[in-house]
């Protein structure tokens, strides 16, 4: 499918960092359709959200391949590393947070975060990661206090 999408201004990524960005962004998409899959006794409102958001994964994936974005590295405080490496954590955290509310707060984060990177704004892709990460610590801290659930 053709697509009009253009990288972000000012970008210094190369196409294979670009495709391990849109690989890990699938990965996550993969994640939250087995736990629509998986999951037993989800309210309809539940499954549309977990849709929704595997489907805004997909296309931030689909939306890497297609433009071969290219990251800003305005001051080499966001490198492709960091921003691989931040996606790469989620996923192993999403993998093992069993609390429904609580996988959807870390979902929405780093979807957001996929956002930010498309859009190419240095200031907005770090506030995102760092939401990232808040809400993936808040999630394994309730995980551990809480034990896991619903």
């Amino acid at each position: 499918m053709a697509t009009n999408a253009k990288p972000p201004p000012n970008t210094d990524l190369s196409a294979d960092e670009a495709f391990e960005i849109a690989d890990e962004m699938m990965d996550a998409a993969t994640e939250v359709f087995h736990r629509r899959r998986d999951a037993p006794n989800l309210s309809q409102t539940e499954i549309e959200e977990l849709n929704r958001q595997e489907m805004a994964l997909r296309y931030d994936s689909d939306r890497y391949r297609a433009v071969g974005i290219r990251l800003l590295a305005d001051d080499g405080s966001v490198t492709a590393q960091s921003l691989k490496d931040r996606i790469t954590e989620t996923n192993k955290a999403l993998d093992k947070i069993k609390k429904l509310h609580n996988f959807l707060t870390v979902l929405a984060s780093l979807v957001e975060f996929g956002a930010a990177i498309a859009g190419g704004n240095v200031k907005t892709i770090y506030a995102a990661g760092k939401k990232v990460d808040k809400a993936t610590k808040a999630a394994q801290k309730d995980e551990k206090v809480g034990g896991g659930g619903t």
